[in-house]
């Protein structure tokens, strides 16, 4: 507990590397941190700025405009290019974004976009990143400490009692 709670705080004093023309986040200063993301799965968590310009979106989602790879910063000035590989409209007003990250064996990233939100899931390899919105213009990235997951079908929720034998579905 004492390690994530220096690996939050480290998140909010960093340093970070001058912005870029492709570069997908811009970090939030302390002045204008709002608060992360409720997660109990985070090891680190930072807040950012997304440059939704980026994906083609300026208050109306247009393909032409879209940057075919873009810069993603994750924590300690570690940084990975992404190339875009498809996109398309979902619902009235957004779209979802996939690119490819072919440094990594499992490189990939998918984004979300409704009504000037962005939701994020970056896999790299055996890490996964999740990228929330918060208000305020800003969104938490999260590398996720994937210990604090359940193992699919082993939470409580997840429990069932199969039926008895010679009883049907309907518990007769």
């Amino acid at each position: 507990m004492l390690l994530t709670s220096s690996l939050l705080l480290l998140s909010l004093v960093q340093v970070q590397s001058p912005q870029r023309a492709n570069d997908i986040f811009t970090s939030v200063t302390p002045a204008e941190f709002s608060h992360y993301f409720d997660s109990d799965t985070a090891a680190i968590q930072r807040n950012v700025f997304i440059n939704t310009d980026l994906f083609g979106y300026n208050g109306e989602f247009n393909p032409a405009q879209q940057a075919q790879s873009i810069q993603i910063e994750l924590f300690g000035n570690r940084r990975v290019t992404a190339y875009l590989e498809d996109s398309q409209q979902a619902y009235e007003h957004g779209y979802t974004l996939r690119y490819s990250i072919p440094s990594h064996e499992y490189g990939m990233a998918l984004f979300s976009v409704y009504n000037d939100e962005v939701e994020a899931t970056i896999h790299l390899d055996n890490e996964l990143y999740l990228l929330h919105p918060v208000g305020d213009g800003q969104a938490s990235l999260e590398l996720t400490d994937q210990t604090l997951n359940f193992e699919c079908g082993t939470d409580d929720s997840s429990a069932s009692t199969p039926p008895s034998p010679g009883q049907n579905n309907n518990g007769n």
